[in-house]
């Protein structure tokens, strides 16, 4: 782009000064304001005696060499074209992946309660409209599905009997009847009963901790050490409940008294792949090692916090009808637990019948590994519901997404690394069934940093912000193309426009001045 291509946004970018010297600049007299541009060209307005600081930088093409505009265009491209041209309308609703974004999917009126788990999609998604989308997917999962979203109209209610919603209440039990655990597990061990966990609980050294069907487990602060549930790498959690006896984590705080972060939460670190951290060997490509990173939360030079190897196939153990309440305390500020924390956790691993509620962090969150899950509620998490990255290649069937009201911020976010948008392993995922329902204020997703992953038979519905693609380096269109990165099959109504990406003007000025090292200084104003 030349220099006078670009006049009208230099004059923009002026945005905090007197603008001369514009051609079709006019001076509207009612207004007292400085018109720039023509009438056809969508003119922009500013008020004509606008202070600027001294010292702030200056983006008035008239006061900047050729050499200095190049440099401030291409900053404005960049910001411009975050996800390197990728036109989430067009792709989404190219006919080849069969969305839609007009149905209303007529989620009943009660699901906005929190008590009631009923998310079954309404008359106009069933299935024998004509216009019912739907793809079952292939070699994996239920591959028989004839419906979109998590629930089929006129199924089975998998959530019935096990899931509970409450706002500061709960499973509860009687702690001085129960079993107190305020040590490590590092034998074999079983819990039963009413466990109250006080602090952090490591099972290591290869221990294996079963909890019978029915178990309620307490989490309770130990000297202002959050409580926590973390089963270290080799290590294994076998928590195997029923729909009528689910094994509920949640909140040593009285019932009634209950909130968001009361604990901390669990986390299962595994042996399988990530493709971030440090290498275990010394060769530049880490082919004589693997990598290895550290869960969030715990201390930096404790080694039980590590997760990572190349394991594909391990497993972290089994999770079946668990409940995990009013998690995501923090152990130190910007620094806890998801609800579910999985590590590089292997395709071993069983992650079936799980619900989440109110959790003050993420929800659920991968980091790497190959595990899968199915049958899954995230109910009212403080930020994402499910987020994955560090090379996720796990599958996702039948999941409920709900976020409430005033409460949290995406469905789902995604990355491959920020590091390396190529790093392999690479994100890629296969999440089939999904329904989200947003209370408001809430972002459907963000896919960005190179991750990939085939998502289908998705219904959402109720977000302020539709989903967003970003990438720096590794472009989603290639992925799109090459089939590494799809959506399809897909319900989407009243889910907010697309986003653009709005210039911050004042902000692309001083980002060009910061990073400009050409000739001549750049102009700043007296």
């Amino acid at each position: 782009m030349d220099k006078w291509m670009r006049l009208a946004l230099m004059c923009a970018l002026a945005g905090a000064f007197v603008v001369t010297g514009c051609d079709g600049d006019d001076e509207d007299p009612d207004s007292g304001m400085m018109m720039m541009g023509d009438e056809d060209s969508g003119m922009m307005m500013m008020e004509e005696d606008a202070f600027v600081p001294p010292g702030s930088p200056i983006c008035d093409e008239e006061a900047l060499s050729d050499e200095q505009a190049d440099h401030l265009g291409d900053v404005e491209s960049e910001r411009l074209d975050d996800d390197l041209g990728f036109d989430e309308m067009a792709r989404l609703t190219d006919a080849a992946v069969n969305n839609t974004f007009d149905t209303d999917p007529m989620i009943p009126a009660g699901s906005g309660d929190i008590t009631d788990p009923d998310y079954m999609p309404g008359a106009a998604l069933a299935g024998a409209t004509p216009e019912f989308n739907s793809h079952a997917p292939s070699g994996w999962g239920d591959t028989s599905v004839t419906f979109a979203g998590a629930l089929e109209m006129g199924g089975d209610d998998w959530t019935d009997g096990w899931t509970d919603f409450p706002t500061d209440g709960g499973a509860d039990c009687d702690p001085s009847s129960g079993t107190t655990v305020d040590s490590d597990v590092t034998t074999d061990t079983t819990w039963s009963g009413c466990v109250v966990m006080q602090g952090k609980i490591f099972v290591t050294d290869g221990a294996t901790l079963t909890i019978d069907p029915g178990t309620i487990v307490l989490g309770e602060d130990a000297a202002g050490d959050a409580a926590a549930l973390l089963v270290t790498r080799g290590s294994q959690l076998q928590a195997n409940g029923t729909a009528t006896d689910p094994i509920v984590f949640t909140s040593a705080v009285p019932t009634g008294s209950r909130a968001t972060g009361d604990w901390a939460g669990v986390a299962l670190l595994g042996a399988s792949t990530t493709n971030d951290g440090e290498c275990t060997g010394s060769a530049a490509d880490c082919s004589d090692g693997f990598l290895q990173d550290r869960i969030e939360g715990i201390d930096p030079s404790d080694d039980r916090g590590l997760y990572g190897g190349t394991e594909e196939d391990s497993s972290c153990g089994s999770l079946q009808y668990v409940r995990i309440e009013y998690a995501g305390r923090e152990f130190s500020p910007d620094n806890e637990l998801n609800g579910l924390t999985l590590g590089a956790c292997g395709s071993g691993t069983t992650l079936s019948y799980i619900q989440v509620h109110r959790g003050k962090d993420d929800g659920i969150e991968f980091f790497g590994g190959t595990a899968s899950l199915d049958h899954i509620v995230i109910s009212g998490a403080s930020d994402d519901s499910l987020d994955f990255d560090e090379g996720w290649r796990g599958n996702g069937q039948f999941i409920i997404i709900h976020q409430f009201d005033g409460i949290g911020d995406r469905g789902i976010e995604s990355d491959n690394l920020g590091a390396n948008e190529s790093a392999e392993p690479r994100t890629r995922p296969n999440l089939w069934n999904v329904t989200m329902i947003g209370g408001g204020g809430h972002q459907v997703a963000m896919h960005r940093e190179g991750m990939q992953g085939i998502m289908g038979n998705f219904v959402v519905t109720g977000h302020e912000a539709a989903l967003d693609v970003r990438a720096s380096t590794a472009d989603p269109g290639t992925s799109w193309d090459d089939g590494d990165f799809r959506i399809r099959d897909s319900y989407y109504y009243d889910v907010g426009d697309f986003a653009q990406e709005d210039l911050d003007e004042a902000a692309v000025c001083q980002e060009a001045a910061d990073t400009y090292s050409g000739a001549g200084d750049w102009p700043t104003a007296d």
